[in-house]
């Protein structure tokens, strides 16, 4: 079966984060349970929240995230800085870049 691009960029974000560092959260945003689009609209909402330069560490269980968190960063001009993964919880990191 050849990959699909959805999942090349789902690959190249779960590696985005060098093996072994840990990102030090501020808060974190469990929206464990839900899905698409509710954790990037909690996101969204918590993100403005949060003063500039703080870290968010985003919980979720619907893979969908691999592709919508960085996408949803990209968008809006935050910083993704990469997943943990433990299935079925994935860990998402940004950083509010702006206000």
């Amino acid at each position: 079966m050849k990959p699909t691009i959805s999942g090349i960029a789902r690959v190249s974000a779960v590696l985005a984060r060098p093996s072994g560092t840990t990102v030090q959260a501020d808060t974190t945003l469990d929206a464990t349970g839900t899905l698409c689009p509710v954790p990037i609209i909690w996101t969204a909402a918590r993100m403005r929240q949060l003063p500039v330069g703080s870290v968010l560490e985003v919980l979720a269980t619907d893979e969908a995230i691999l592709d919508d968190l960085p996408a949803w960063c990209r968008a809006t001009g935050h910083e993704f800085l990469g997943f943990e993964t433990e299935p079925p919880v994935y860990r998402g990191y940004t950083r509010r870049s702006h206000a």
